[in-house]
């Protein structure tokens, strides 16, 4: 997962999710090319993050991808690459 500034929210909602197992899922600060690379050196399952650098950086590395948007437009800004998932939420959504 790869959060930015503005989803302190989505950050505290995911991680009270069962699906975290903390010798499994990796949380990434903004982070470098060397991240991904490090990434997909371990053999990465899948990344998640908002409409990001980082999630377009993932997706066109090949990585499998899931795609969070609230606020902008994936018609518009949907990554690019082989393996990728949008998800949208609006602003009204919990």
């Amino acid at each position: 997962f790869c959060f930015g500034e503005a989803d302190h929210e989505s950050i505290n909602f995911v991680k009270k999710e069962s699906l975290i197992k903390p010798q499994k899922v990796n949380f990434l600060q903004p982070s470098s090319i060397d991240n991904y690379r490090k990434l997909l050196q371990e053999g990465v399952a899948e990344f998640w993050g908002n409409d990001s650098g980082p999630s377009h950086l993932a997706a066109n590395m090949g990585i499998p991808t899931n795609v969070c948007f609230r606020s902008t437009e994936s018609a518009i800004w949907r990554p690019t690459g082989p393996r990728v998932q949008i998800h949208e939420f609006n602003q009204d959504s919990s």
